[in-house]
């Protein structure tokens, strides 16, 4: 009896978000995650060719022309719609319940089932516009979250995601406090640090994602030689060997941080105030 009463009140705890965070989240995702594509794609090529500099990651989403730079947007902007609805509105019913980081964690893993098929299949397709050689056949199903890659996906997700949920206030308020004053330019630059300081958290996983999908070996590897492959490659691509024969980090890691930090505070920053200007300027 007492469960049944506890789940009882847990879903009465449960709030349902209010109708401009639920638009916010189906419109201005989107917008946001077609118009970054170059970007991202500029990272899948980083992924696979450490010798690229950072501009030469940019350039490469553009090889075939202009228009190329948003080679297979359009399967992951399809599934930006629910997918940002899960990342405002469906955080928000989850944080009424959970708290902040419990609905961080749970959006994390609602996001990956929702969109992890359509951004595998946008990233194996700028891979192979590059010279990639994945079989068509093996190109992942946009609409299938399953398969290589996915643990990965959901750990890069929810690490993402603390910037803008966990850390935005806590910067803002400190830049506020320095500062003296509140203003939007405060707002923008407290949402703009704590995504980058999420993005640089979650880059050696997006890198790693990255390799793993555009790598069929690892998928027919076994468990532990996957987790090999997957240590090797980490290893190889951000740390070098020195002299002496010890190991530094490499330069790369520098490289990987800007292009992620680039691409996750553009998108999450512009996302959080679609957001907000939807819900102050909702006319209905």
């Amino acid at each position: 009896m007492a469960e049944h009463d506890g789940a009882k009140s847990s879903m009465s705890a449960l709030k349902m978000p209010e109708p401009p965070i639920i638009a916010a989240g189906a419109l201005g995702g989107p917008f946001v995650i077609y118009g970054s594509t170059p970007i991202r794609n500029a990272l899948t090529y980083a992924a696979n060719d450490a010798s690229l500099s950072i501009m030469q990651c940019y350039r490469a989403s553009f090889t075939r022309g202009f228009l190329s730079g948003w080679t297979g947007g359009q399967f992951y902007a399809v599934a930006a719609c629910p997918q940002f609805v899960c990342i405002g509105p469906v955080y928000h019913a989850y944080a009424s319940v959970l708290g902040a980081p419990g609905a961080v964690l749970l959006t994390g893993i609602t996001e990956s089932l929702i969109v992890h098929g359509a951004e595998k299949k946008n990233g194996q397709l700028s891979f192979n516009m590059k010279g990639g050689s994945i079989p068509t056949s093996r190109i992942q199903n946009a609409l299938n979250p399953v398969g290589a890659g996915l643990s990965i996906h959901i750990m890069r997700n929810v690490s993402a995601m603390i910037g803008m949920r966990l850390l935005c206030d806590p910067i803002t308020r400190a830049y506020e406090k320095l500062l003296g004053a509140k203003s939007t330019a405060v707002t923008v630059a407290g949402d703009f640090s704590s995504n980058v300081v999420s993005a640089c958290i979650s880059m050696p996983l997006h890198q790693l994602w990255n390799k793993t999908i555009s790598t069929p070996e690892m998928w027919e590897a076994s468990p532990a030689e996957r987790l090999r492959m997957m240590r090797r490659y980490l290893s190889e691509q951000y740390l070098v060997t020195t002299a002496s024969g010890g190991s530094r980090i490499s330069t790369v890691i520098l490289r990987d941080a800007f292009l992620r930090s680039a691409y996750i505070a553009s998108i999450y920053t512009v996302f959080v105030n679609i957001e907000r200007a939807f819900v102050r300027h909702w006319p209905f």
